[in-house]
Formats: C-alpha cells, sequence, structure tokens
C-alpha cells in the first residue's frame, strides 16, 4: 500500500508534556564504587553474565558518534538486566579506554517512583547518570562527547507484558526513530537472553496493576512469593539466578532508510519505520534466544559457581544484598564527609563472606542503622513495610 505523501508534524517525542529533569554528572566514586564491589561481583557470580559480539564497540568508538543502545525488558521483574547490561556497559574496556559515558534513560513514571532505586537508595539511578526519557534529556545526551544512550524503547508496557507473552517486544516509543533520523545517529540493539526468567512465576492481573497504578506504583505482579513477601520485605528485588546474556546485534541506521527530507516524513511513513526498526530486533531477539535460551535456569551450574566460589558467598545469597547496598552507599557517605574525592582503591571488598572481627561486622550495622536505616526493615516481617513505605513515598514525593 502506497503512503500517503501528505505531511505532518513531527511525531510526538518521549514524554514531551514533562518538565526537563536536570542533567546530573556522573557522581564517578558512586558508580565506581558500586560497580567494582558489589555489582561486579553479583553480575559474574549469581547471575554469570556473558556479553556475544560486543567486539563491535570498537567500529561504534572508531566513529566517534553517540549511538542509542536498546534492549528488551523482562517481564513482571525488577530491571536487574537493565542494571547489569549498564554495568557491562560501563565496564566494557573498549569504551573505558575512549572515556566514553553510557547515560541509562528510564521512563518519567519510573523515575518518579522511588522503589525503582535498589533498596531504596535514594537517588540511585540519578547518581549512576541515570535520566527521564524526556526528549529534551535524550537531545541533551546525544549532544555530549564522549556519551551513549542505553534505552528500553518498550517503556513500562514491557516489563508488565506477563510471562505468557516473553520476548515479544511491546510496541516501541516511535520517538526513538525520530530521534535516529534527525541526528543521523545509529541505534544498537542488544537481545537480552534468559531475563524473562527471573521472575518466572510472576503473572499479570489486570485488576491489580489498575489498583496499583492508583497507589503510585507503576504495577504490581501477582506470585506465590506475594505469600511471603509480608514477612520478608526484601523479596520485592528478588530475582532467580537466571544467566543472562547480552547479545550484540546488528546497527539500525533508520536515517537510511527513506531517502525523503526530514521534513517530509508522513504519519505513515514515521509508522513504518518504527515497525522496521522493532521487527528487526524481535528478529535478532528470537535467534538469540533460539541459541542460547535453551537453559535459562541451570541450577547445577549456579552451585557449581557457588562451591567454586565461597569466598564470595553475599553474592550468592539474594537477601544480604539489602546489606550489601545499604553498606556500600553509607560507606560512600562517609568518606564524602572526610573528603571530596573518594579513592575507590581504598575501599573494602564488601562481597567477602568473611570479616576480619566481629567488631567490624558490628561498626557495618552501625554504619547502616545512622545512614540508611530503612535497609533494617527490609529484614522486619510485618512491621518493616511501615518505614519502608513511608521511605518510599517520602523520597517519591521530593522527586516530584
Amino acid at each position: 500500500m502506497p503512503y500517503s505523501t501528505a505531511t505532518t508534524e513531527a511525531p510526538t517525542v518521549i514524554h514531551a508534556h514533562t518538565p526537563k529533569t536536570q542533567a546530573p554528572s556522573f557522581v564517578k566514586g558512586y558508580l565506581r564504587s558500586f560497580v567494582e564491589n558489589v555489582l561486579e561481583d553479583i553480575s559474574q557470580y549469581y547471575f554469570r553474565v556473558s556479553t556475544l559480539h560486543f567486539e563491535q564497540l570498537e567500529d561504534i568508538e572508531e566513529d566517534k558518534r553517540p549511538v542509542i543502545f536498546i534492549s528488551n525488558h523482562a517481564s513482571m521483574s525488577y530491571p536487574w538486566d537493565m542494571l547489569l547490561l549498564f554495568v557491562q556497559l560501563h565496564q566494557n574496556e573498549t569504551l573505558a579506554e575512549v572515556g566514553s559515558k553510557i547515560r541509562p534513560l528510564l521512563e518519567q513514571e519510573l523515575m518518579e517512583n522511588e522503589w525503582i532505586n535498589p533498596f531504596l537508595l535514594k537517588d540511585f539511578w540519578t547518581k549512576f547518570g541515570g535520566l527521564s526519557d524526556s526528549s529534551e534529556n535524550l537531545e541533551e545526551i546525544l549532544t555530549e562527547e564522549g556519551a551513549h544512550v542505553l534505552y528500553y524503547p518498550e517503556g513500562v508496557e514491557g516489563i508488565q507484558k506477563g510471562f505468557g507473552n516473553r520476548y515479544e517486544l511491546q510496541k516501541f516509543a516511535r520517538s526513538l526513530v525520530y530521534l535516529s533520523i534527525k541526528h543521523k545517529i545509529d541505534i544498537v540493539p542488544i537481545a537480552t537472553v534468559n531475563n524473562e526468567y527471573l521472575n518466572p512465576l510472576n503473572r499479570r492481573l489486570e485488576r491489580l496493576n489498575g489498583l496499583a497504578k492508583q497507589l503510585g506504583i507503576s504495577f504490581m505482579p501477582i506470585s506465590p512469593l506475594m505469600l511471603l513477601m509480608p514477612y520478608a520485605p526484601w523479596l520485592v528485588y528478588f530475582a532467580l539466578p537466571s544467566q543472562l546474556i547480552y547479545v550484540m546485534g546488528s546497527r539500525i541506521k533508520p536515517y537510511k532508510m527513506l531517502a525523503k527530507p526530514f521534513e517530509e516524513i508522513s504519519e505513515k511513513e514515521w509508522n513504518h519505520l518504527q515497525h522496521r526498526v522493532q521487527m528487526q530486533m524481535q528478529i535478532e531477539l528470537d535467534y538469540a534466544v533460539s541459541q542460547y535460551g535453551n537453559q535459562p535456569l541451570s541450577f547445577p551450574a549456579y552451585l557449581n559457581s557457588l562451591l567454586s566460589n565461597t569466598h564470595k558467598l553475599n553474592s550468592f545469597l539474594p537477601f544480604t544484598w539489602p546489606y550489601l547496598f545499604g553498606l556500600q552507599d553509607s560507606e560512600y557517605k562517609n568518606a564524602q564527609e572526610q573528603k571530596e574525592e573518594w579513592a575507590v582503591e581504598e575501599t573494602k571488598d564488601l562481597t567477602s563472606s568473611s570479616f576480619d572481627k566481629i567488631v567490624r561486622d558490628v561498626k557495618d550495622a552501625v554504619n547502616i542503622a545512622v545512614n540508611n536505616p530503612h535497609i533494617l526493615a527490609f529484614y522486619l516481617p510485618v512491621v518493616g513495610w511501615l518505614p519502608l513505605w513511608l521511605q518510599g513515598e517520602k523520597s517519591s514525593v521530593e522527586v516530584r
């Protein structure tokens, strides 16, 4: 069917109605300390992350132009897959050598919800360089020297699609294509394999999701874990040890798909371009799943990893993660009070399962109690939910 030649206004961009969020600089010490002391071990030992075809990053850096990395969301789960993909890109030697920065974009709805920050650590994603996905923020990043974008174009719909629709990409934000064409920037799809098994028992219930949104929560899965959550609040962030595999696909160049001036692209043509980009990623995602998604939950591999790395025991035990995250955040706050810059090499190995003395445990507990008292509530059955709810509400109101 031929497309209409009648031109329309440029498609509505990502959350253009929302005010621009001030673009924060990376809190470099905070980012590096979390990656090197906490996330690197969780990534390597618990999720056993692997990357494929990331050698393409050498070509990307040779071009000396920003790109938009995109990937697929896990359904009905905390976005550990997004956080760990960010870690993989941040740690990549090719990008690090030239000082490139990865700026993660999160939907405005998620950025305004404090629960998106792991274990309610205030401004966690902001300190990692995260921004809400307003068009102004995205355009600013694309003009920032040495910066690339990590973006999930499915948005919240990709998270709440439900396990029955696993690996089925939800409708992309059309502004992804709009900005790629406007700035002549490549889109680099990264297929995330096995992330749908982080919480495979979670299910979507429309009525429950509707109630959750009235309470200011983006979505609320229903699962057997809900029976245990009142007694173990930390389960909100629980994920099974699914092996996460990130497969970098072929670069997509929407600005070469249509030989027509930017201003003359019609509404139907915008829709067609968005569909082509989504279908190309869907094809590559399906292929990656067929090749690497046969054993998402290999508990023998997990146990073998555990037995081979007992000195990293805390990384294998999700119930210790609130403690690890809270302690790392507290250590950073204490260091900031003493000096402006924090040398990462001076920090402790927080994921070690053995401590030199019992007194260190006591000091760490006091440290958390002073700087992040709400962390202790993750371990309090039933009554712990009240301080956690208050912490989430307080921070969300501050964001708004």
